[in-house]
């Protein structure tokens, strides 16, 4: 509309299913893994500050740290893979290797990445290395360490924010940041990159104390965790990062299946999806879209919930929630999934290509 383009309508279209055929799987209207990446190509932005995948649309059209990561693990082995590539250096440019929260797509960081960040990129970067072979993004895990090694607990566990929004929690270990941890370190031993990082005698002795302490220090009776652990207390409130030890598989098989009968009898999941919060411990998140920010059912705890299910085979949650996420792709922008479920937030949300990786 007014547009100075001088192309024709015929040439803009043709050069529109170039980019589709380039970068686009093919799929079709009930294919969850097509809309995935269809949404977050639509979702990738090329500005003269940098280029990458933004948060959403219509509200953030800007580039967030922990939802490119998801977005990225979703997309590593999808025709996007350049892309993501692009959208990691893009993001390591503007934090000097430590992923910032949020930036601009003017350029402008908004505001510094949380811990959870922090380890959650260097994760995506040794993802990245294991999928391509480009070593020098190994660089980004050493910087990370950087800042996580001095960040520790007694017990190994880094100590500032995580994904959930509760003030004061910069100085408490939270679940979801301890899990990264010990996923990036299981990774990094795993497939015998821990010694090609300059601490990675340190880190292998700090991997070797919580693969020995991680149940014994946030196990919370028999079948949940505790959400935080500052100094010697430790705080249960229920919020939906309980999911992150089953969707990062962290739990032993028939443990797993235990702790997931226990969080659907305490009410995490309901017919749409996973809960944010449950009602033991209210915090003021504020308002979304007119709701009680703490009682939505946000899509990444649902996906995360879902990765977990298919992990543990919980067949019953797994047709629970793939049903509420194939009816939410039709009830706003079609194909695309939304922020909340079934239909409020952002219209499209990049962070649900990482159903592609649990798929």
């Amino acid at each position: 509309m007014n547009s100075r383009n001088e192309m024709d309508f015929t040439s803009i279209v043709e050069t529109k299913q170039d980019y589709y055929s380039k970068y686009l799987s093919e799929g079709d209207n009930d294919d969850l893994k097509f809309w995935a990446q269809l949404n977050a190509l639509e979702l990738y932005f090329e500005r003269e500050s940098g280029k990458g995948y933004v948060a959403g649309l219509p509200e953030f059209p800007w580039w967030f740290g922990i939802d490119t990561v998801y977005t990225a693990l979703g997309l590593l082995k999808t025709p996007q893979l350049p892309l993501v590539k692009s959208s990691i250096n893009n993001l390591a440019y503007y934090g000097n290797g430590i992923v910032p929260h949020e930036v601009t797509t003017a350029g402008r960081i908004y505001a510094k990445g949380r811990m959870n960040e922090v380890v959650s990129f260097a994760y995506l970067a040794l993802r990245y290395v294991l999928e391509t072979g480009e070593m020098d993004f190994l660089e980004l895990i050493d910087k990370a360490v950087e800042i996580l090694i001095p960040a520790l607990d007694r017990n190994g566990y880094p100590i500032g924010e995580g994904i959930i929004e509760i003030p004061g929690t910069e100085k408490s270990a939270l679940l979801d940041v301890a899990c990264w941890f010990y996923k990036l370190l299981d990774e990094l031993k795993r497939e015998s990159l821990i010694n090609s990082l300059k601490q990675g005698k340190e880190l292998t002795a700090i991997f070797e104390k919580i693969e020995r302490n991680f149940f014994g220090v946030w196990r919370n009776g028999k079948n949940l965790f505790y959400d935080a652990i500052k100094g010697d207390k430790k705080h249960f409130a229920g919020h939906f990062i309980q999911i992150y030890p089953l969707a990062m598989g962290l739990v032993p098989y028939q443990e797993g299946k235990k702790v997931l009968e226990m969080m659907k009898k305490v009410g995490f999941f309901n017919e749409i999806g996973m809960i944010h919060s449950l009602p033991l411990e209210k915090y003021d998140a504020g308002n979304y879209g007119g709701q009680d920010k703490n009682s939505i059912v946000w899509s990444l705890p649902t996906l995360l919930a879902l990765k977990a299910a298919k992990k543990y085979a919980d067949m019953e949650l797994m047709d629970i929630l793939i049903k509420s996420i194939k009816k939410s792709l039709h009830l706003g922008t079609r194909g695309a999934l939304p922020e909340i479920l079934p239909n409020g937030g952002c219209t499209v949300q990049a962070w649900n290509a990482y159903l592609l990786d649990i798929f």
